[in-house]
């Protein structure tokens, strides 16, 4: 197997651990942020691309359907070698493969999948307060990476 076929086999996983998958019903302010956020992406694969995203209220794992996994197999696969890059950069990044494909298909612009992506993240500062010199850079880091991505797919 070439480093290609690796990566887009290691990528595809991603579908079932995605953590837009993973929905948390409390507190209910972190409940309202991922329904607007994480569940309007999912309805969006639904009504766009008829795909049926299974997600659960906990920790234990989800397998999506082989459409699923077959259909976000295919992008990859169908993807330039830069293009590919900028996938693996930004699902590696957002523990997502959702979150990317959204910014591939320009349904969400970079500054909305920055906070889709750091949504407990952001959560958490809200509540507790930001981590000079962590929480700060880390959403950079996010700008950065993402904007990037977002640059190479324009070109597609």
């Amino acid at each position: 197997m070439n480093a290609r076929s690796e990566t887009i086999d290691k990528l595809t996983r991603y579908v079932d651990t995605d953590s837009v998958n993973y929905l948390q019903p409390y507190p209910e302010s972190f409940d309202k942020l991922q329904s607007e956020y994480w569940s309007t992406l999912v309805k969006w694969l639904k009504t766009e691309h008829d795909l049926d995203i299974k997600t659960t209220n906990g920790i234990l794992p989800v397998s999506q359907s082989s459409k699923t996994r077959l259909f976000f197999k295919k992008l990859l696969q169908e993807s330039d070698d830069i293009s590919l890059a900028a996938f693996e950069k930004t699902i590696m990044m957002t523990k997502s493969v959702i979150i990317p494909f959204a910014l591939f298909s320009k349904k969400i612009q970079v500054d909305v999948a920055v906070t889709t992506a750091r949504l407990e993240v952001l959560h958490q500062i809200d509540r507790w307060g930001q981590v000079e010199d962590s929480h700060d850079t880390e959403h950079l880091d996010f700008k950065r990476v993402l904007g990037a991505a977002s640059i190479v797919w324009l070109k597609c």
